[in-house]
């Protein structure tokens, strides 16, 4: 579980391969001690697109949720920040875009932090954009 969790959180798509090859079924949905999270929630929540794909091949769950993150899963993260391929590859193997977490659903949650960089968060338009764009999949 270590392995698939450095790599999916480090976005090394090289490591993470070669942990999938030695993980079992179970392994793969199993959430991290510390933040709670699955290997899939850490790789959505970093943006790094080939380490989700991997694990959405290896059949990783996009809906386990995250109680220690107020019942967040991989698609409330990876709309969050503004991810946009990440979020349509969730949305491709069928995430529950209508699960709600303590901060509503992945679309609640994009609309609430396009609010907050357009009060000066963020670093500009292309957050924005990436934002507009991630609500577009959701709706």
């Amino acid at each position: 579980m270590a392995a698939l969790r450095s790599a999916g959180e480090r976005g090394d798509a090289e490591a993470l391969r070669k942990a999938l090859d030695a993980a079992s079924s179970k392994d793969i949905n199993a959430q991290d001690l510390d933040s709670d999270l699955t290997p899939l929630a850490l790789a959505a929540q970093g943006g790094h697109t080939a380490c989700v794909r991997l694990l959405l091949t290896a059949r990783a769950d996009p809906d386990v949720v995250s109680e220690d993150a107020g019942n967040r899963a991989a698609l409330h993260f990876a709309a969050y920040e503004g991810h946009v391929e990440v979020v349509r590859l969730l949305m491709q193997a069928r995430a529950d875009a209508a699960a709600s977490s303590t901060g509503g659903t992945a679309a609640d949650i994009a609309r609430q932090r396009a609010k907050e960089w357009r009060i000066g968060g963020g670093d500009g338009e292309e957050d924005i954009e990436a934002l507009s764009q991630v609500l577009e999949l959701l709706a």
